[in-house]
């Protein structure tokens, strides 16, 4: 593939340097074919290296890029089959943010740095194209794997800022993934107010939600089931066992609304943290609790305070 392209680029840049010497020779269609055929090269080389374990295959996919960039400079930004498009931006970013040894959960620092500069040359005046929300989820993905959830959040709300900004465009809208990779990245922080900042994105998803009605951002029981997982374990808080249950209460309701979509249905799992938390409460009455759930229409959907599951004591 590199030797295709390498020669590929040659030809090319024989080309362009005919074109300098006599700029009467430059035509927003000269050797259309040839520089079609250097972009797919071009693309098909930078996926390749994204998915591949290779050493440097960050580095090796921007100096492809960079070529293409510097073509496409060259050609005074008139022929657009030598721009780079919008998925070679994003396979770059994608090459940098996977890991260095193969392991999904490590991410190497300083190429999260490299993936913020280019998302920053990106923005700038003049680039061929704009980060869009794919470009700024890489990112938040590499933050989450770190357990960067400071940074995370950051980007998260520099996105949120730039999809209102935009006017609502839909490349731009925050999706679910979005969320998700935030609310990871609080989960592995470690931080005390982990729980809360959690419970935070996830009313933000719902603002958003309701707004655009776009169940893209809805939350869903793998948003919400973070969020209680984190109140369950959650040993600077006093009322972590309320919480995890409140937030359950809240899956369970919005499940019934014939609004969210169907991938809202509490599981195991979501019980099991909570169950679990009582048994750690260390409280008198943990050992009587009786998990239940009431179903009461009368309930709304909205801020998770309303809560529909209550504990039993037993004689």
């Amino acid at each position: 593939m590199h030797m295709a392209l390498k020669d590929k680029l040659g030809a090319i840049e024989k080309d362009s340097a005919a074109a300098d010497a006599d700029l009467s020779l430059i035509q927003p269609n000269h050797a259309s074919g040839m520089r079609t055929d250097f972009q797919s090269l071009c693309t098909l080389a930078v996926s390749g290296l994204a998915r591949s374990d290779l050493d440097g295959r960050g580095e090796r996919a921007q100096a492809i890029l960079d070529k293409m960039e510097d073509l496409y400079i060259r050609s005074g930004k008139q022929d657009h089959h030598l721009a780079p498009s919008r998925k070679m931006y994003n396979l770059v970013l994608v090459a940098y943010a996977k890991s260095s040894n193969g392991d999904d959960d490590v991410v190497n620092a300083d190429n999260v740095n490299r993936c913020i500069a280019l998302i920053d040359r990106m923005k700038k005046p003049g680039a061929p194209v704009k980060p869009v929300a794919i470009s700024y989820n890489v990112l938040l993905d590499a933050y989450s794997r770190l357990g960067d959830a400071n940074s995370a959040q950051q980007i998260l709300e520099e996105l949120e800022r730039a999809w209102e900004s935009s006017g609502g465009d839909e490349d731009m809208m925050p999706c679910v993934v979005s969320y998700s990779c935030a609310l990871s990245a609080w989960e592995r922080s470690g931080d005390p107010n982990a729980a809360q900042k959690a419970e935070e994105i996830v009313l933000r998803m719902v603002d958003l939600y309701h707004k655009t009605g776009d169940k893209r951002v809805a939350p869903n029981q793998i948003t919400l089931g973070t969020c209680i997982a984190l109140h369950a374990q959650n040993r600077y808080d006093r009322n972590n066992v309320e919480n995890a249950e409140r937030m359950l209460d809240w899956l369970i309701q919005i499940h019934r609304e014939n609004g969210y979509s169907e991938d809202t249905a509490p599981n195991g799992s979501h019980f099991a943290s909570v169950l679990n938390a009582w048994s750690k409460s260390r409280r008198r009455d943990s050992g009587e609790f009786v998990y239940y759930i009431r179903y009461n229409s009368s309930y709304p959907i909205g801020y998770p305070h309303h809560c529909v599951c209550h504990n039993q004591l037993t004689t």
